[in-house]
């Protein structure tokens, strides 16, 4: 029995110098919670909420954190001491968004035992006028003949509201009706109003037909008496074509200085001139040589600059006689 005794000490007072002081501190991670949800909030509230982060190892623990897109980290401990506990504040504006929503956050610490940590802040977004299909419409056609869009506004609550005032774009043209299934008596006026009485209104977006070729975006807000629902934001995005054709859009240099082609045409309509080209660089000159007299030109860009001049930026503006591309700009990219 003694001897059995003696050895179990001596085994003990060996593990005891094993971990004793002249051991590696070591940080170790620990977390409660990967995922906080807040439930249900109304648009425009700002959710914060702070992750607790525990370090129950022997050293100091390292923290960074990195927000995912639409998060945002107002604070954290970048040291946690052993035995200590730090935190991951962080906080979401909902103002931008509809419906249930998911960001994160990435934590990585210097705890070698564990993979960079993901955070989770979920939130479900309610408003208290809804848009459908979605409040960014997307229009797309030729110049001059672009079709109306609609959208239609309700109340979550199923209660009747008011349309107190339209403001849009001067690019648009905007009506407001009742809903053919709305709940209440429905008005076109009341006291002024756009539009009263109903709990559901259509919303009728009609392009004006000087909306410029290329891409744009527009805007309408409509003015209610909703709780909660004062201001409905709808946003217009525009993808225009026009007779005039431009191939490539961007034109991307050609290397070792040579010639650089676009082609600009239009198949049908009024005959196309070129009435001049620009170049916003003057190392590089643009130059038309008609292909089909009034329907195709070449313009060519040539590089008269200094050798090996590195990367470049610019544009070539060509001005046409088409009136609604009476000037076209080309990007222009690469390295010389």
């Amino acid at each position: 029995m003694r001897i059995a005794a003696a050895l179990l000490a001596v085994f003990a007072v060996a593990a005891g110098a094993a971990a004793g002081p002249d051991a590696a501190p070591s940080p170790s991670l620990e977390t409660e919670e990967l995922v906080y949800d807040a439930g249900k909030v109304s648009r425009g509230v700002t959710v914060t909420h702070a992750f607790l982060l525990k370090n129950v190892g022997t050293g100091d623990l390292s923290v960074d954190a990195k927000p995912g897109w639409g998060c945002t980290v107002t604070e954290f401990d970048k040291v946690i001491p052993p035995g200590g506990v730090g935190k991951v504040k962080a906080s979401l504006d909902t103002t931008h968004y509809k419906g249930p929503i998911s960001k994160g956050i990435t934590v990585t610490t210097n705890d070698g035992s564990k993979n960079p940590v993901v955070l989770q802040l979920k939130v479900e977004v309610v408003t208290a006028i809804d848009v459908q299909p979605t409040d960014t419409i997307s229009v797309a056609g030729k110049v001059g003949a672009l079709k109306p869009a609609e959208v239609t506004v309700s109340s979550t609550d199923g209660r009747s509201f008011d349309v107190l005032a339209v403001k849009a774009d001067p690019s648009l043209t905007v009506r407001v009706k009742p809903a053919a299934d709305h709940n209440g008596a429905g008005r076109t006026a009341n006291g002024g109003a756009v539009a009263s009485g109903a709990s559901r209104y259509v919303v009728t977006i009609t392009p004006k037909a000087d909306v410029p070729v290329g891409r744009s975006l527009a805007s309408v807000a409509l003015t209610t008496n909703q709780p909660g629902g004062e201001s409905v934001p709808v946003h217009v995005s525009f993808v225009v074509s026009g007779d005039v054709l431009v191939s490539p859009e961007t034109l991307v240099l050609e290397p070792r200085g040579t010639d650089n082609h676009v082609k600009v045409s239009k198949a049908q309509g009024e005959v196309l001139k070129i009435l001049g080209v620009e170049s916003s660089d003057p190392d590089f000159v643009p130059s038309v040589r008609p292909v089909v007299k009034g329907r195709e030109y070449d313009i060519v860009v040539r590089y008269v600059g200094k050798p090996n001049r590195g990367v470049v930026r610019l544009s070539v503006t060509v001005k046409t006689n088409d009136r609604h591309q009476r000037s076209i700009v080309i990007p222009v990219v690469g390295a010389v």
